[in-house]
């Protein structure tokens, strides 16, 4: 007799077997100390950034208000002028990340940085075509809001829930490469299906710098090596499928935290000096929540690692104890 889960069955289970992995090393041990000691940083690279753009201030200002249609924050901008717009967002942004670098674990500080960014954000959006640079940093922001509040000996529930907090940003980062590596695989399929080059074929990496470099008109190091030797792309193209796909699974295990973080950074690396796609904020993230994983273990053997990884763990598992485990000695000994 066929039995069937009912999908709010279903979902309680898998529930279950999500908050018992996160267990395993969400503690608020030795996790949270180090989450504790990480925080700060995510506020200090964002003054720095915050910082870096004032440069930039009086440029944005003589090229005046043409295009400019201010979104949802920034409702009061058409009451005022331009570049008193301009200028009171830019500055909110830096003092308010500044505010928080000092205060990390107040919350009204991460409450006023969140808002100083978001209006930034929606400042360098008003002209027409959203900026997605600073996606991640703005919804990690507002992530690191909930933080609990710390007194001088926090309660195991307060340190639990930090490190639950920052395991979530965690979760979200990787999440959004996940997104994109679904979205290739279902294009790919229907590349497939209708018979043209796909994800899959040994020239993917080489026609999509190509296509990136046509449509702006501009080269970079390693394009024309990729395009002349299509075949030097496929392999490292795969990978990126797997680093994308996969990245949220990795939320889960830990031990991949560092290796994923690696291989994301060297991504956005290879996807600058290939095609010139510049995206570059997020290996910020990637270094200070995925490199610098609080629940990374301290010592890793690389056997876990690959036996860890999603699709081919299990692969090498298997090859694994088929090349080192030793057959039983059968043989008969010598007869004198």
């Amino acid at each position: 007799m066929n039995m069937r889960i009912s999908p709010t069955i279903a979902a309680r289970m898998a529930y279950e077997r999500m908050e018992a992995t996160l267990d395993r090393f969400v503690k608020g041990g030795v996790d949270f100390e180090k989450a504790k000691i990480l925080i700060p940083f995510f506020y200090y690279f964002l003054f720095f950034i915050a910082f870096s753009r004032l440069e930039g201030l009086n440029y944005m200002i003589a090229e005046g208000a043409a295009g400019f249609a201010p979104r949802f924050p920034l409702f009061w901008a058409p009451y005022v002028p331009y570049g008193t717009a301009v200028t009171v967002v830019f500055l909110t942004w830096t003092f308010s990340a500044l505010l928080a670098s000092l205060f990390p674990y107040i919350r009204a500080a991460r409450i006023l940085a969140f808002v100083g960014f978001f209006e930034y954000h929606a400042l360098m959006s008003s002209f027409g075509t959203p900026n997605h640079q600073l996606d991640h940093w703005l919804w990690v922001s507002f992530i690191l809001i909930f933080l609990p509040a710390l007194t001088r000996e926090p309660p195991p529930d307060a340190r639990r829930t930090f490190s639950l907090v920052f395991w979530g940003a965690q979760a979200f980062l990787l999440l959004t490469y996940s997104m994109a590596g679904i979205s290739k695989l279902v294009y790919a399929v229907i590349q497939i299906s209708q018979g043209q080059a796909n994800a899959f074929s040994h020239d993917a990496g080489a026609l999509y710098a190509a296509t990136q470099l046509n449509l702006m008109h501009e080269t970079v190091p390693l394009a024309n090596v990729i395009i002349s030797h299509p075949w030097l792309a496929w392999l490292p193209f795969l990978c990126v499928l797997e680093l994308q796909t996969f990245a949220l699974v990795v939320a889960f295990r830990p031990q991949l935290h560092r290796v994923w973080g690696l291989g994301l950074i060297l991504f956005h690396l290879g996807t600058f000096l290939t095609m010139r796609a510049v995206f570059t904020a997020p290996s910020g993230l990637l270094l200070l929540f995925l490199l610098a994983s609080p629940f990374a273990p301290e010592k890793l053997q690389w056997r876990e690692v690959a036996f860890s990884l999603p699709i081919f763990g299990r692969v090498f598992k298997y090859l694994a104890d088929k090349l080192f485990t030793r057959a039983p000695n059968t043989s008969r000994p010598d007869v004198p």
